[in-house]
């Protein structure tokens, strides 16, 4: 069976190759672990907070780019920005900031659909409940 890689960690891969980095060093420096990329791992998401830790490390990553997969693969921001808001320890901020706008919604919908789930498993209970007692009353005539 083929890996499929989820999309954040494959943008992620792609931006290691491109800057020449290697795996090793990667993983090292984020103190996210390999496992992450490999086997069934690959194929959920990223935690935010690896995201974060991802584009505070690496502050000349698109977190736009990052994130959806538009835009460039590398920041707009010049060097010497970057350098002023790192001073002003406003990055992280900024990073964090910009993951929560573009994962916010997304968590939304996902908590719309699993309270749906919860009635919906509440419900099938109450069924299996009803089908079970009278399986019961069947079994006593």
């Amino acid at each position: 069976m083929d890996k499929i890689l989820s999309p954040i960690k494959s943008r992620v891969l792609q931006y290691i190759d491109s800057q020449g980095l290697t795996k090793k060093s990667f993983f090292e420096k984020t103190g996210i672990s390999p496992s992450n990329f490999k086997g069934k791992g690959a194929q959920s998401e990223l935690g935010g907070d690896k995201i974060v830790t991802i584009l505070t490390v690496y502050k000349n990553i698109n977190p736009y780019w990052l994130l959806l997969g538009k835009g460039n693969m590398m920041s707009e921001l010049s060097e010497t920005s970057q350098i002023e808001l790192e001073n002003n320890g406003a990055i992280e901020t900024i990073i964090a900031s910009s993951v929560v706008k573009l994962v916010g919604p997304l968590l939304d919908d996902m908590r719309t659909d699993i309270k749906l789930l919860v009635k919906n498993i509440g419900e099938l209970r109450l069924d299996f409940d009803d089908y079970t007692e009278e399986q019961v009353e069947k079994e006593k005539k």
